[in-house]
């Protein structure tokens, strides 16, 4: 588990069913937070572009060590986030969590 501003990522080194990717991703956004959907969905879509553009070094590391991640990416904040607030954070975790593979 990693907190990283507003991103709180958990992730589980596993054998997934789909052998081409390297990665699954969840990506939640409370209720408790957020009660309408259409905020929580347009959280989501932040976080899913800031992914989409920064996984590639994550997902080089994976496949020169063979393995596979399972990874959560929970949305902590109480305000509505810009693109850039949640692409540093998700630079952080994804940066966190390449660190650790490699440790491994």
């Amino acid at each position: 588990m990693y907190r990283a501003g507003t991103i709180k990522a958990i992730w589980l080194e596993t054998q997934l069913p789909v052998k081409s990717s390297p990665v699954q991703v969840l990506i939640t956004v409370p209720k408790k937070f957020w009660k309408k959907s259409v905020q929580r969905n347009y959280i989501k879509r932040l976080i899913r572009e800031a992914y989409r553009t920064n996984k590639h070094s994550l997902y080089d590391t994976l496949e020169q060590q063979g393995k596979q991640l399972a990874l959560a990416l929970i949305f902590r904040g109480k305000h509505k986030p810009t693109l850039q607030e949640i692409e540093k954070d998700i630079k952080k975790a994804l940066g966190h969590i390449e660190q650790r593979v490699k440790q491994n």
